[in-house]
């Protein structure tokens, strides 16, 4: 819903990804984020920030590359 979009939109980086709270990486934290932003039909916030940040973004480990695809 809009409170839910507002928050998520308030809570997300400079550099476009949303912080993991126990995750050591925020892609996983990023992922969930856009999957429920396109389930509820709601535009991403910074998008620009979001997609610049991921196309340098440089994956350490399995678990990064694979959020990363």
């Amino acid at each position: 819903d809009d409170a839910h979009a507002a928050w998520l939109a308030r809570v997300q980086r400079a550099d476009g990804l949303w912080a993991s709270y126990w995750w050591t990486t925020p892609l996983y934290a990023t992922a969930g984020v856009l999957e429920w932003l396109a389930v509820a039909a709601r535009p991403v916030p910074r998008v620009d920030a979001l997609r610049r940040t991921l196309a340098a973004y440089r994956a350490e480990g399995a678990f990064e590359i694979a959020l990363l695809v």
